[in-house]
């Protein structure tokens, strides 16, 4: 009958849709015969000693040890009152993860390269990054400017600037910081400054959310941590107990 035939046909469609999505984004459904092998191997590995145990160390050692570092396919979100240190203790992160594991991209849109560079010599030579700044530099520290030079040289550390990024680009951005070798971690500074997908009538904690969800969406894909510093709202500071929620979270209800 024709309800059968169009039921049919609507089915047809509906699987063909199906496929076709699925070829698109590679993925497949995983058994879970075939995910508890996997995970039995990585147990192991790790047993024997032939894999390391967690994710990319922070070089916070207390820190590291209570969450496993920072894990393959998470998005961390490192949260805080301006003028607290996200920033720099991201950029401590980055430094410790491109020794030791591989190409970390940070995609600054609040400082420039430059300012960066200033915090990152600072860390490494320890010299004040206000003296750096303003080359006020006495003759007995250019040893210790020139190590760290050559120190941060050798990095695979790539910064991206830039005044606005849209989610789309940070993809992009991730693939070229791949072309040197596989990038190990991503970091944003802040998710609040990103551009997401908007609809008419959309709210902005809307659009965040979407630009959240886009920086999982990478992290599951291409199998690395994703750290988005984000901004917290005024009223933690206003509390008698000052610990902040993730109600607290600027423009992010959806995270």
């Amino acid at each position: 009958t024709d309800p059968e035939n169009a039921a049919a046909f609507a089915g047809a469609v509906q699987d063909r849709l199906a496929a076709l999505s699925e070829a698109r984004r590679g993925r497949r459904l995983i058994w879970a015969r075939e995910a508890i092998a996997q995970k039995f191997d990585t147990i192991r590995l790790r047993a024997s000693g032939q894999m390391p145990a967690g994710g990319i160390a922070t070089g916070m050692a207390r820190w590291d040890a209570l969450t496993g570092g920072l894990l393959p396919g998470q998005l961390v979100i490192l949260a805080g009152r301006p003028g607290l240190g996200k920033s720099a203790l991201a950029l401590t992160w980055a430094m410790h993860a491109a020794r030791t594991c591989g190409v970390v991209l940070l995609v600054s849109l609040e400082m420039t390269h430059d300012e960066i560079m200033d915090r990152a010599t600072a860390n490494v030579s320890g010299i004040n990054s206000i003296r750096i700044r303003d080359g006020k530099i006495r003759d007995e520290e250019w040893v210790y400017l020139d190590a760290a030079r050559a120190d941060i040289e050798a990095l695979p550390f790539a910064i991206e600037d830039v005044g606005a990024c849209h989610i789309r680009e940070l993809r992009a951005l991730v693939r070229q910081a791949g072309r040197r070798a596989p990038v190990a971690l991503v970091i944003v500074d802040y998710l609040q400054l990103m551009h997401g997908h908007r609809e008419r009538g959309d709210t902005r904690d809307r659009e965040v959310g979407t630009i959240s969800a886009g920086c999982k969406e990478i992290a599951k894909d291409m199998g690395i941590p994703v750290v988005a510093l984000a901004s917290l709202n005024r009223e933690v500071e206003k509390r008698a107990d000052p610990r902040p929620t993730l109600s607290d979270l600027r423009e992010c209800g959806a995270i």
